[in-house]
């Protein structure tokens, strides 16, 4: 059995650091903040992605962790979207999941056809990080 390839635009790499070389935006889907701290600061994909760079984070977490994680991607210069993914296999099967976006308004005007991509419904949710 043949390994499943990348779609078009998308680069996969041997480990996160390594796909996000370069990138100018990073989508990570992981299962919370915990693993998702980890991609992004000790699997290096927050120094690898281009300055300037936005993370579009699809974990279910609480709103103080999305904060705690978008302080210190802001600290490295990139800009971090909480985006968690509603729906399941079932939804995701029929290609009908929905995808909240909320962060810095300039992160979420270049970053969001990414995300609408992902599903079927995508909903912005306007909420600052840094209160």
């Amino acid at each position: 059995m043949s390994s499943p390839q990348p779609a078009a635009g998308i680069d996969a790499g041997t480990d996160a650091a390594v796909a996000a070389r370069g990138a100018d935006t990073v989508v990570t889907v992981v299962v919370n903040a915990a693993q998702t701290d980890t991609v992004l600061f000790e699997n290096g994909v927050v120094g690898a992605i281009r300055p300037e760079g936005v993370i579009i984070s699809c974990a279910t977490m609480s709103p103080g962790d999305a904060k705690r994680l978008a302080s210190k991607a802001a600290a490295a210069g990139i800009s971090y979207l909480d985006s968690p993914i509603s729906g399941g296999a079932t939804r995701a099967a029929e290609g009908a999941l929905t995808v909240l976006t909320s962060g810095p308004s300039a992160a979420t005007r270049s970053a969001l056809p990414r995300p609408s991509r992902l599903s079927h419904r995508h909903q912005g949710i306007r909420r600052r990080y840094n209160r």
